[in-house]
C-alpha cells in the first residue's frame, strides 16, 4: 500500500503540470490576435467607393493595423459636405475622402479638420495646396477643359465665343453646380474668366446649346458617351481614362479652351474629432505613396499631386499642367457672392431643365 503512494503523487504532479502548460500557451501575443480589430470610418463619394480604388488599400491596411474599415458614401458633393458639417459632434468619421477646392467653403470649413502629419519624404505639387496649416491634403488634380464626342463633333470649339454657335443648339450637357464638384468648378471658372456681369452674359449665351443639366460628372459623361449629347465640360484626364478602362470605349477628346482653364483639386481631410487619428494619416500616406497615386489615373481619372508617381503612357498627352483661372478669384470673393451666383444659375435654368 506504501509503495503505491510515490506512483499517485506522481500522477498528481503530472496532471498539475499539464494544466500549467495550458495556462502558459495563452501568451499575449495569442490574446492580441483574439481582440476585436479596431473600427475605423471612411466618407467618401460613391463614385470613389466603385471606382475601386479604396478596395486596392484595405486589405494590406486593415491587416497591418489590425483594424477593420467601414465605407459610408455620399451621392455627391453637396450630401458629403452637408454630412461632414453636421458629423462635428458625433464623430462618426475618421477620415474624409473626395473634398474638393470648390465646395469646401474657406476657413469654416477648414477649422473642421486636424492638422496632419504626413512623411517627410512625400511632396505634393504646389499648385494642388488648397490651404497651408496642413489640414486639407490633396491626392488628385484635373484641368477643366471642353469634352466633345468625335464621332458627332469634329472640329471641337476652342474657345467659348465659339461655344455660343447656334450650330451646336441642344448639344451640350452641363453639371448642377449644387451638387455636382465639375459642376462648382465650371461656375467658378466662367466668373473667373468674364467677371462679375460677363459670366451672366455667357450662359445665356449658350443656353439654346445646352440640351440637359446632370446631377453628376458621371451622368453628363454617359449622356456624352451614348451620344445623347456631343459635348460636356470635364477633367483634362477624362478621355484618357475612358480608353485605359473601357472596351471599345466611345470617341471622347477634349479641348483646352483657349481663353484658359480652372485647377480642380481631389482631396482629404481628418475630421477634428476623429476617434482613430493615428490610423487616419497611416491611410492618408499610403494614399500619397507612388504605387497608389498612379491609381488615381486608372480609378478616378485624375493626375496624381506627387510627382514621383509615373503616369501610364494614355495619360502621356494629357495636359500635367495648364494656364489656369483660379487666382483670379480669391477665397473671400466666393464666400461673399457663391450665394448670388448660384442664385443666378437658378434663374435661368430651373424651370427649363430640372
Amino acid at each position: 500500500m506504501s509503495k503505491q503512494i510515490p506512483v499517485r503523487i506522481l500522477v498528481l504532479l503530472v496532471i498539475v503540470f499539464s494544466l500549467l502548460s495550458g495556462c502558459k500557451a495563452a501568451s499575449p501575443k495569442a490574446v492580441t490576435q483574439n481582440k476585436a480589430a479596431i473600427p475605423f470610418n471612411i466618407l467618401t463619394l460613391t463614385s470613389i467607393n466603385n471606382s475601386g480604388l479604396l478596395r486596392q488599400l484595405t486589405p494590406a491596411f486593415e491587416q497591418a493595423n489590425h483594424c477593420k474599415v467601414s465605407i459610408t458614401g455620399c451621392a455627391n458633393s453637396a450630401e458629403l459636405m452637408e454630412l461632414v458639417r453636421n458629423d462635428k459632434e458625433i464623430r462618426r468619421f475618421d477620415l474624409v475622402i473626395g473634398l474638393d477646392n470648390c465646395f469646401l467653403n474657406g476657413a469654416e470649413d477648414y477649422s473642421l479638420f486636424a492638422s496632419t502629419e504626413l512623411p517627410k519624404k512625400i511632396k505634393i505639387r504646389s499648385e494642388c495646396q488648397i490651404e497651408k496649416s496642413g489640414r486639407i491634403i490633396p491626392y488628385g488634380y484635373g484641368y477643366l477643359a471642353l469634352l466633345y464626342n468625335q464621332a458627332k463633333i469634329n472640329p471641337p470649339p476652342e474657345t467659348f465665343g465659339e461655344l455660343q454657335d447656334a450650330a451646336f443648339q441642344n448639344q451640350m450637357v452641363v453639371c448642377n453646380p449644387h451638387t455636382s464638384a465639375v459642376g462648382r468648378a465650371t461656375l467658378l471658372w466662367t466668373v473667373a474668366l468674364f467677371g462679375e456681369t460677363g459670366y451672366q452674359q455667357f450662359w445665356k449665351s449658350i443656353k439654346k446649346n445646352i440640351f440637359t443639366v446632370s446631377e453628376t460628372s458621371q451622368d453628363a459623361l454617359n449622356l456624352l458617351q451614348n451620344q445623347t449629347c456631343s459635348m460636356t465640360f470635364g477633367l483634362s484626364g477624362t478621355p484618357a481614362w475612358i480608353t485605359q478602362t473601357q472596351t471599345n470605349p466611345a470617341p471622347v477628346a477634349l479641348s483646352m479652351l483657349q481663353e484658359g482653364s480652372f485647377l480642380y483639386v481631389e482631396a482629404a481631410a481628418i475630421p477634428k474629432k476623429a476617434k482613430q487619428k493615428a490610423l487616419a494619416e497611416a491611410f492618408l500616406s499610403s494614399l500619397l505613396t507612388p504605387e497608389h497615386q498612379t491609381q488615381m489615373t486608372s480609378c478616378l481619372g485624375l493626375l496624381p499631386v506627387n510627382d514621383s508617381a509615373p503616369l501610364p503612357t494614355l495619360f502621356a498627352g494629357t495636359p500635367y499642367y495648364a494656364v489656369s483661372v483660379n487666382n483670379q478669384l480669391s477665397q473671400t470673393t466666393i464666400e461673399h457672392n457663391l450665394n448670388n451666383w448660384l442664385a443666378f444659375w437658378d434663374r435661368l435654368f430651373s424651370h427649363t431643365l430640372y
